[in-house]
């Protein structure tokens, strides 16, 4: 089920281990980055596991920038996050400690996850609504919007609704073009961002600067594909 919420128990509020530290800054840009930040050499496979930690990280950065009045980064500012489709990422949610940080101040924050079972849909998003409150962002890695049909409710009730600002990545960049291909026949609107190698020049898509750092080769074409190596958004 590609639209599925995992469940399981709440989970307890998590001490980020680095808080006396050095913080995740703002600006970080890159693998080199991060490693040079933490002080990882290289060598380390660490990046392997904070893929989508540090995508994430990335993706709540930039819906700030493009929604500010709706994701707050301000200090004691609560933010609702919603990961849809992690069946796969589910294990390891210890990595998200790393988002906890605030990258201007230094001071330990907390998180709480809590994970369910189920399709995000129409009821789904009420249910949780009614639970928790609105939701400031979503977000899907490596979604396969395109490729299941089970994602059409997910997506058809974003539309509908008109939040939250919501972010799907995925293996190559045919793949997230054919999800946004999707979204514009639903009726939605995508998210433009700024072109890396054109000024002035917005695009719907982008190339995910924190995407796993190796390579996935396929067997049925030679187009680049990592793990959440391309983004592309909605709302």
């Amino acid at each position: 089920m590609a639209a599925q919420l995992m469940r399981g128990p709440e989970l307890c509020r998590l001490p980020f281990p680095w808080a006396d530290e050095v913080a995740v800054q703002d600006n970080l840009e890159d693998w080199a980055g991060y490693y040079r930040l933490r002080g990882i050499p290289l060598q380390s496979p660490v990046a392997m596991l904070m893929v989508v930690p540090l995508t994430l990280h990335h993706i709540i950065r930039l819906a700030a920038r493009l929604r500010p009045a709706e994701v707050s980064l301000a200090p004691n500012a609560s933010l609702l996050v919603l990961c849809v489709g992690v069946q796969k990422e589910i294990e390891q949610w210890p990595c998200h400690a790393e988002q906890i940080e605030d990258g201007q101040s230094r001071t330990q924050g907390s998180m709480r996850l809590t994970f369910f079972h189920g399709e995000y849909n129409e009821r789904q998003a009420a249910l949780l609504q009614r639970e928790y409150g609105a939701a400031h962002l979503l977000f899907g890695p490596n979604a396969g919007l395109a490729a299941y049909t089970s994602w059409m409710p997910a997506v058809e009730e974003l539309i509908r609704s008109g939040r939250p600002i919501s972010f799907f990545s995925d293996f190559c960049e045919e793949a997230v073009l054919r999800a946004a291909d999707i979204v514009l026949a639903q009726g939605g609107k995508l998210l433009e961002f700024d072109s890396p190698r054109v000024q002035s020049l917005s695009v719907p898509v982008f190339v995910n600067p924190l995407r796993q750092p190796t390579r996935i080769v396929q067997t049925d074409n030679a187009l680049p594909s990592y793990s959440n190596g391309f983004i592309f958004g909605f709302n």
